[in-house]
């Protein structure tokens, strides 16, 4: 699984999975670095990688590759409502912000991660 430092590596990403964190549907590379507002490169570069970190899914339309949030991810639980949050208004983030605000929560969120995977290890050993 990919560490919340992938996933936040550069901007791009962040505003990558803030746009589609937002779309239920596939969205094209050109759609989603509109909606992020990066040039679309650089959404292709940032989807890439969070394709390979499992953070966003990519299916084939005839020629077209779609990209969708993958929502299952673990990672993704704590990154919706941060999301949510921040197209409420509750948290202004946008570009630089969201990346900055993202590598603030890293250590505690792969603290987060660390307890829970040796909780999982504790429980499987007891049985």
């Amino acid at each position: 699984m990919a560490n919340w430092g992938t996933l936040f590596s550069t901007v791009s990403q962040a505003e990558i999975l803030r746009a589609l964190s937002h779309h239920a549907d596939p969205i094209g590379l050109r759609q989603a670095a509109r909606l992020a507002d990066v040039h679309p490169h650089s959404a292709e570069l940032a989807l890439s990688s969070l394709v390979e970190a499992g953070m966003v899914k990519r299916k084939r339309r005839g020629s077209r590759a779609l990209y969708h949030l993958n929502r299952n991810h673990p990672h993704a639980e704590v990154l919706m409502p941060v999301f949510e949050a921040s197209e409420r208004g509750f948290i202004k983030m946008r570009s630089r912000s969201l990346n900055r605000t993202a590598r603030r929560i890293l250590p505690l969120l792969n603290r987060a991660n660390k307890i829970r995977a040796h909780a999982r290890r504790s429980k499987d050993e007891a049985r």
